[in-house]
C-alpha cells in the first residue's frame, strides 16, 4: 500500500477511492490487501485535497493455494482507520461506501507517524485484518510528499491442510493415514476473515510431534511450506504446531495441535496375498548368532536375538521409541518360531513372474506380484515398486540364493506401495549396499548385513546367523 501525501496547507484531507475491477498484479502480492496508488494520484491546487485509488483484490483475482481460494472482505463494507503519531484511539476513520473511501487528516507542518489499519466493517468495526505504520511522514507547505506503505496481513490462527489422496479428514477432525507413504501438508498463516496471508509478513511454523514414529521433514523457509509427513504408527498421535508472525504482521505467537492417526496394515483383498509375521511384526532386527553394530545406528522397533546372546554396539546404537531388546528370552525365540513360518509362507508363494537366473532389477518399474528368482537378486541404481493406487498392494521376491544391493541403491515405493507389505524371502544371504535405501522385510535363512550408512524401512530377520549393522536406520513399518 503506497500512500502519497501532497499539501500546500497545515489541514490535508485524503480522499482514497477504492476501485473495483481486476488487478492484474493481485495475484503476486496476496499479502498486501490494499494496492495504493493504482493510478497517479491527482492534486487540487490550493484545496489541500489529494486523491487516489486503491483496490481491496476479490476472489476472482486471487491465486488459489492448495485448491483454497481466499476470501476477501467486500469492497462496499470495509473501512480504514488512520492513527496519527500514537494516538490510542485512531481519529480518522475511512469507510469505503459504494467503492469509495475518505478520511480527513489534521496535519501540522513537519514530520508525522501514520498507522494504518485495515477492517472488515464500516467504521473500524468487525475484525483487523491487516495494518502497518509509516514513520517520519512529512507535510511541507509548497513541497510534494511522499509517504509509501505496505499493509500486512494480520495472522490470527494457523492452518494445516493436504490435496493427498493419501490421507482423509481435515484439521478439525484429525488426519487419517491410508498407507505410511510421505504426505505434503501445508501450513499457512490466516487472518481472522480466514484469508491466507502469503508473502512479506507470512510465518516460518516450527512442527514438532512426541510420536517417535513420525517422521517430519522440514522445508525451508516461504510463505506456504510444505511439510513431508510420514506417520507408521496406528494409533492417534498430535502434531504440534507453532509460529511467531514477521514483526511487520501486528499478530501475536500462535500455535495449535492437530491429530494424526497411521492406518493399520493389511493384506491385499484381490488377491489375497502376504505374509504372517505373528510377533515378528514388532520386531526391526532379529537374528540367530549374534547382532553387531558399529556407529551411531537407530533402530525403532524391537532388536531380538535367539538363541544366541551376543549384542554389541548398543550403546553407540540405540533402540527408540517403544522398542524393546529382547536377547535369549521367550519373546526373541517366539520371534524365530514366527520367522519360520512367515519364510516358509514368503517360499511357498505362487509365482507370477519368473526372473532370469542371476537377476538385476535395477531400472525396473515393478507391479504387485510375487517374483521368482532361480538363483541370486541384486539391484543397482533404483527399482521403482508401483503399487497401482493400492495402499494395501503386495510384493513379494523370492530368490534361491542372495540378495544384494549395490551401494547408494534405492527402493522407490510410488502410487501407495508400502514398506509393510513388502517381503524379500532370501535363501542365503542378504547384503545392503553402503548408502541405500531400501523398503521391506528381509526373511533370511542366513546372515543379513547393512552397509554403512545404509538406511531400512522395513525389518531384517535373519532365521540362522547374524545381523551386522554399520551406522544405520532401521524403522519398522507399520503394524
Amino acid at each position: 500500500m503506497n500512500v502519497q501525501l501532497r499539501s500546500l496547507t497545515a489541514a490535508a484531507a485524503l480522499l482514497l477511492a477504492a476501485g473495483c475491477g481486476s488487478d492484474s498484479t493481485s495475484s503476486n502480492v496476496a499479502n498486501t490487501l490494499l494496492k495504493m496508488p493504482a493510478s497517479a494520484p491527482s492534486f487540487a491546487p490550493g484545496t489541500g485535497v489529494l486523491t487516489v485509488s486503491f483496490k481491496i483484490p476479490s476472489v476472482a483475482t486471487m491465486p488459489k493455494t492448495g485448491g483454497r481460494a481466499p476470501r476477501y472482505i467486500s469492497h462496499s463494507t470495509s473501512s480504514v482507520t488512520v492513527g496519527v503519531d500514537g494516538a490510542s484511539v485512531a481519529p480518522a476513520v475511512s469507510t469505503c461506501t459504494g467503492g469509495t473511501c475518505t478520511v480527513t487528516l489534521n496535519l501540522t507542518l513537519g514530520s508525522h507517524t501514520l498507522a494504518f489499519r485495515l477492517w472488515d466493517l464500516p467504521n473500524g468495526g468487525g475484525n483487523e485484518l491487516a495494518s502497518n505504520t509509516a514513520a517520519a511522514c512529512s507535510v511541507t507547505i509548497g513541497a510534494a510528499n511522499t509517504c509509501s506503505i505496505i499493509m500486512y496481513g494480520r495472522a490470527t490462527s494457523l492452518q494445516m491442510t493436504t490435496t493427498s489422496a493419501n490421507v482423509s479428514g481435515s484439521q478439525a477432525t484429525g488426519f487419517t493415514y491410508l498407507s505410511s507413504s510421505s504426505t505434503p501438508f501445508t501450513i499457512d498463516a490466516l487472518d481472522a476473515d480466514s484469508n491466507e496471508i502469503l508473502g512479506v509478513g507470512a510465518i516460518t511454523p516450527t512442527v514438532s510431534t512426541t510420536g517417535s514414529e513420525i517422521s517430519i521433514a522440514t522445508p525451508a523457509p516461504s510463505a506456504s511450506p510444505v511439510y513431508n509427513i510420514t506417520d507408521t504408527n496406528p494409533a492417534p498421535q498430535t502434531i504440534s504446531i507453532s509460529a511467531t508472525p514477521a514483526p511487520n504482521s501486528d499478530g501475536s505467537a500462535l500455535s495449535t495441535n492437530v491429530s494424526i492417526t497411521g492406518s493399520s496394515c493389511a493384506q491385499n483383498a484381490i488377491t489375497g496375498q502376504g505374509v504372517p509375521l505373528g510377533s515378528d511384526a514388532t520386531f526391526a532386527v532379529l537374528a540367530a548368532s549374534t547382532v553387531t553394530n558399529s556407529g551411531l545406528t537407530v533402530v525403532t522397533g524391537n532388536l531380538g536375538l535367539s538363541p544366541g546372546t551376543s549384542v554389541t554396539g548398543f550403546p553407540p546404537g540405540t533402540v527408540v521409541g517403544d522398542g524393546a531388546t529382547d536377547v535369549a528370552d521367550a519373546d526373541a525365540a517366539q520371534a524365530q518360531l514366527d520367522l519360520t513360518t512367515a519364510y516358509n509362507n514368503a517360499a511357498g508363494q505362487a509365482p507370477t513372474t519368473v526372473l532370469t537366473a542371476i537377476a538385476d532389477i535395477g531400472g525396473s518399474v515393478m507391479t504387485p506380484g510375487v517374483y521368482h528368482a532361480p538363483s541370486s537378486l541384486a539391484i543397482t541404481g533404483n527399482v521403482t515398486l508401483d503399487g497401482q493406487n493400492d495402499p494395501n498392494s503386495v510384493f513379494i521376491f523370492q530368490m534361491a540364493s542372495t540378495l544384494v544391493t549395490a551401494g547408494s541403491s534405492t527402493v522407490t515405493l510410488i502410487n501407495g506401495a508400502d514398506a509393510c507389505n513388502i517381503f524379500w524371502q532370501v535363501g542365503s544371504s542378504a547384503t545392503i549396499g553402503t548408502n541405500s535405501t531400501f523398503n521391506g522385510t528381509i526373511l533370511a535363512q542366513a546372515s543379513i548385513t547393512l552397509g554403512t550408512g545404509a538406511t531400512v524401512h522395513g525389518r531384517v530377520l535373519a532365521r540362522n546367523a547374524a545381523v551386522t549393522l554399520l551406522s544405520n536406520t532401521i524403522t519398522k513399518p507399520r503394524l
